[in-house]
């Protein structure tokens, strides 16, 4: 657990904050695409993953790509 930023701040009642790194947010599962099929399992849902993990805590993420397309993806969700 990281040292509280103050030293009156108990760090047994703080809440905890995490970061994710290395999420692949730009795959195409989060837009409902698997196994490469060319039809959608289910609608986009990478605002309610965000939102679950913004729920529990999570305030930074490092999103990675796989490759050129999906890097400059990462930084269009970044911007968001």
């Amino acid at each position: 657990m990281a040292a509280p930023s103050s030293p009156t701040q108990n760090p047994a009642t703080e809440r905890m904050r995490y970061a994710d790194v290395g999420i692949n947010l730009t795959d195409p599962t989060y837009r409902g695409f698997y196994n490469h099929h060319s039809t959608p399992t289910h609608p986009p849902d990478i605002d309610q993953v965000l939102a679950r993990a913004s729920s529990v805590g999570v305030r930074k993420f490092l999103i990675t790509g796989s490759d050129l397309e999906q890097s400059r993806a990462a930084i269009e969700l970044a911007k968001r």
